[in-house]
């Protein structure tokens, strides 16, 4: 997380998504907090995490043709997932 952190930050930067802006009700609003670089770091590596996952699949298709949807862990699961 902290070399993730350390690489993007001058790239958030660079495009102005980070340090403190003044909306247009006068407020002022910091960019770039530690909590939303986590959420990005979070982000790519489900995203990631996903693609790699989607690529065995693709090459076991042959040999496992069917995907099955499993529900996740959730006590309460949506009537258009159950």
């Amino acid at each position: 997380m902290k070399q993730f952190q350390d690489e993007l930050e001058p790239l958030l930067g660079k495009r102005g998504w980070l340090g403190k802006v003044l909306m247009e009700d006068g407020s002022m609003v910091e960019l770039g907090t530690p909590r939303r670089l986590e959420i990005i770091y979070n982000t790519h590596m489900r995203t990631a995490r996903a693609a790699g996952q989607w690529v065995r699949i693709e090459r076991n298709k042959a040999a496992l043709p069917y995907l099955r949807y499993g529900l996740g862990p959730s006590k309460e699961h949506r009537l258009q997932h159950v």
